[in-house]
């Protein structure tokens, strides 16, 4: 369960320090627990997988259980004494917190390096945190080799990527390796519902479930949860479908003609319908929310045949417009696909 700290961005103040409050990945969750709690942490870990799945979160909780000075539990951080609030607000010169994309060459990493033979200066292990690590070079990450396999006793490094292929093999070997999963709806609104009971938050879970199942991350959901919830519209369901750039119920009604047209293969029907709709929209749109509709219809389809008849008429749709002549030729072939 989400715990709250402090007031204003979501993202931040609902931010996981804790192995409990983590949302999802249970696998990870369990291995790293225990590694923590039974002082058996690896000194180099090679965390991926999509973004806003937790790596950083998981990194950031690792370097809390090694240097919290209260706690009993390592994976259960107390979040407060000096050495975690020190950690939390990235001020402590013992703990790094690295997004390498402007830091890729081999002079950056020699002078990061030099940072590991420092003494530490406040706390009893000195973590790094490198971030989207694989836009390092190869010669970058080739002179981490030495230095991660000869490490000392209170060094520990945790890359972070979404693209393993970058990162070279001989670097991989070295690590302790975590694949991090696209977390599943349901985890995602089971935290959105924590921060609604949370902000005492009135909620439709309709409109949860919206949130959660067009987000790419969780990290996305919050931010739209806080923005809805700002225009005091998580109640309306329309209302978040058309902020998140999505067909309302509405204009479904006024495409339905349309679609209807396209799939009994009607071509003067199917102009005259796409001329009304030019009324209000502009080929782009036309273009992109019928894409849309034939997706959702494809995701709700009842038969594999049901499935490849809007799956082959959505993607007549899977294009950039710029033109009505361009768009007819998107129509023609939906009309008469084979």
């Amino acid at each position: 369960m989400l715990i709250k700290r402090g007031e204003g961005d979501f993202t931040k103040v609902y931010r996981p320090c804790r192995i409990s409050e983590v949302i999802g990945q249970d696998k990870i969750k369990t291995i790293i627990k225990n590694s923590l709690d039974k002082g058996k942490v690896n000194h180099s870990y090679l965390f991926f997988g999509d973004r806003g799945s937790g790596k950083t979160t998981f990194a950031r909780i690792i370097a809390l259980g090694l240097n919290c000075l209260e706690t009993k539990n390592p994976s259960e951080p107390c979040c407060e004494c000096d050495a975690c609030v020190s950690i939390l607000s990235n001020s402590s010169p013992d703990y790094l917190e690295i997004n390498v994309s402007d830091k890729t060459g081999v002079n950056d990493v020699r002078e990061l390096i030099k940072t590991f033979a420092y003494s530490n200066f406040s706390l009893k292990n000195k973590v790094v945190i490198l971030d989207e690590c694989h836009q390092m070079t190869a010669h970058a990450q080739n002179a981490l080799l030495k230095p991660i396999e000869d490490y000392k006793e209170n060094l520990y490094v945790i890359f972070c990527t979404t693209d393993t292929r970058k990162i070279i093999p001989t670097l991989r070997d070295r690590c302790k390796e975590f694949r991090f999963d696209k977390l599943r709806v349901t985890d995602i609104v089971l935290a959105l519902e924590n921060i609604c009971q949370f902000e005492g938050l009135f909620y439709s879970k309709k409109v949860l479930d919206l949130i959660a199942s067009t987000s790419t991350s969780i990290r996305d959901a919050i931010i739209n949860l806080q923005t809805v919830a700002v225009a005091e519209k998580l109640n309306d369901f329309n209302w978040v479908k058309n902020f998140l750039g999505m067909v309302s119920d509405e204009e479904e009604l006024k495409f339905n003609k349309l679609i209807s047209a396209i799939i009994g293969k009607d071509w003067n029907k199917s102009v005259i319908e796409f001329r009304k709709l030019l009324k209000e929209y502009n080929v782009e749109e036309i273009n992109s929310k019928l894409f849309e509709l034939f997706s959702y219809r494809l995701l709700n389809s009842k038969s594999a045949k049901q499935a490849y008849l809007f799956y082959s008429i959505g993607a007549c749709f899977n294009n950039t417009i710029y033109s009505p002549s361009e768009f007819a030729y998107s129509l023609y072939s939906a009309v008469n696909r084979r």
